[in-house]
């Protein structure tokens, strides 16, 4: 079957692309980076400890402190657990999104497929949204949301 404006290629080649991404190059973690594969993010499913302290689980932005004698981590937690599972489009190779799985304050997993325009402007609506459907969003750091849901890797591409 050929889909209007495609070259002559069957839906299963729009759906599943020949490249899919190593698997080392996930950003699901256990443990933290080290200074020297900073900035980065991960997200974490279970509690972690940095030092001495205990991280809960979540999305977090890994950053760089430099001063003249080192460079140190920083750790920003950004929000619950939220994995970016696909890249989403229609037949047109249009209406873009990413298919979004999160754990809720109760421990529920959700799975929304955010509209990419969503990313437009501040994103108050995004943020709503994810909020609206139970995930913890630090106020402190959500403009770092954005750049995680626009950077990150997605696991897969698909149409819908």
């Amino acid at each position: 079957m050929s889909l209007p404006g495609l070259p002559d290629a069957d839906l299963g080649a729009a759906i599943d692309p020949a490249d899919e991404p190593p698997d080392d190059d996930s950003i699901e973690a256990t443990e933290p980076p080290k200074a020297s594969e900073c900035p980065c993010w991960r997200v974490y499913l279970d509690w972690w400890k940095s030092g001495k302290a205990n991280r809960r689980p979540g999305v977090y932005y890994h950053g760089l402190h430099e001063t003249a004698e080192e460079r140190t981590r920083t750790d920003e937690w950004v929000c619950g657990p939220l994995l970016i599972e696909a890249t989403t489009f229609d037949r047109r190779n249009e209406s873009f999104g990413r298919l979004l799985r999160f754990r809720d304050s109760t421990n529920r997993w959700h799975e929304w497929n955010m509209p990419m325009l969503m990313l437009k402007g501040d994103c108050a609506d995004l943020r709503g949204e994810l909020l609206f459907m139970g995930l913890e969003i630090d106020p402190k750091h959500r403009a770092r949301l954005p750049h995680y849901l626009i950077y990150g890797p997605p696991r897969d591409a698909r149409a819908t």
